[in-house]
């Protein structure tokens, strides 16, 4: 699982209230060793509702599709002349 996927499914974790304690501390690792991603991430709680079960419920899979869509990205990216391992660049 690349970095981002895992923070993101670190997150949904947390704030479904999931996450196992090894979890949310190599969550919080992360956040140490990148600040920036802990800005977004609080923004990101500060925005949660977090008390309403059917928003968390719900927001489960859109979550999942958001992930799927960034790597679909990625992997397009990834296919762009010019990029490494592409069998096309020459």
């Amino acid at each position: 699982m690349d970095k981002q996927h895992r923070i993101w499914s670190l997150l949904a974790r947390r704030l479904a209230g999931e996450a196992s304690a090894a979890e949310l501390e190599e969550l919080e690792a992360m956040v140490r060793d990148n600040p920036e991603l802990g800005y977004y991430i609080k923004v990101f709680i500060s925005c949660w509702p977090g008390k309403d079960k059917e928003v968390i419920a719900l927001a489960g899979p859109v979550l999942e599709r958001i992930i799927k869509r960034i790597g679909k990205q990625q992997d397009e990216a990834a296919e762009l002349p010019g990029k490494e391992g592409n069998s096309s660049n020459g």
